[in-house]
């Protein structure tokens, strides 16, 4: 008799268990869709293809959200939940921008992910800015390993110094750094070896010679494509 009523009590929660699978995934209507990225809401680039989310089931809106991430170039990884009674709960993984890239000729300003991706393109930024003299950006293209590595110096350098401009050319990444030198980097290399050795440069100039002061920026250039750093005066 137990056991009978143990298996009763297993099918029943077994209905049940179909019942609110049913219940919430057909029947229930979502009326507010709640994104969150690390505890942010999460952009409007990203926000804005979920309105007409409203009204529909847990199950088309599930997979509507599915459909709409999957072609986002902001979405790195999401997950979805179901909060009663009628909320869509959406944890997303968002990509950042770090670099920006600038067109000679075009005023904007392409916003590339860690990985090299182009996300976006913006009029400004406060992100360090590589201006190039001749690239065809699309959103999604991957950055080419040249410019990305440029990319990814300029970042480091801007950990360092402030800077008025860096300007990649044909073979070599140019900087000038505010209120000191201009700097040449080649585009291959340690990156993080590259900036210590600036450093080191830099703050060696600063204090051995008052004609390669750092307030005088006009007249020091250092260039770090060769073995040892070639430190140049320029008019």
């Amino acid at each position: 008799m137990r056991r009978k009523n143990r298996n009763l009590i297993l099918i029943s929660a077994f209905f049940l268990v179909i019942i609110l699978f049913i219940l919430i995934n057909f029947l229930i209507k979502i009326n507010k869709v709640l994104c969150k990225s690390d505890g942010k809401e999460c952009r409007r680039e990203i926000t804005k293809d979920l309105e007409g989310l409203k009204g529909k089931s847990y199950f088309l809106a599930k997979a509507r959200t599915k459909d709409v991430f999957k072609n986002n170039l902001w979405v790195k990884d999401f997950k979805i939940s179901f909060s009663f009674p009628d909320r869509l709960v959406i944890d997303l993984k968002e990509q950042i921008p770090f670099y920006s890239v600038r067109i000679m000729n075009d005023e904007r300003f392409f916003l590339v992910s860690k990985e090299g991706v182009v996300l976006s393109f913006v009029d400004q930024t406060t992100l360090p800015v590589v201006d190039v003299l001749d690239m065809n950006l699309n959103l999604g293209d991957k950055i080419d390993d040249r410019v990305f590595f440029a990319l990814n110096l300029t970042y480091l350098v801007s950990k360092a110094y402030r800077f008025e401009k860096a300007q990649l050319n044909n073979n070599f990444l140019l900087i000038e750094l505010k209120h000191g030198p201009r700097v040449i980097f080649p585009l291959e290399g340690d990156r993080e070896y590259l900036v210590g050795a600036l450093v080191l440069v830099n703050n060696q100039l600063n204090k051995d010679s008052l004609n390669f002061k750092i307030g005088n920026k006009s007249l020091v250039e250092i260039d770090l494509r060769f073995e040892n750093p070639v430190i140049r005066k320029i008019n």
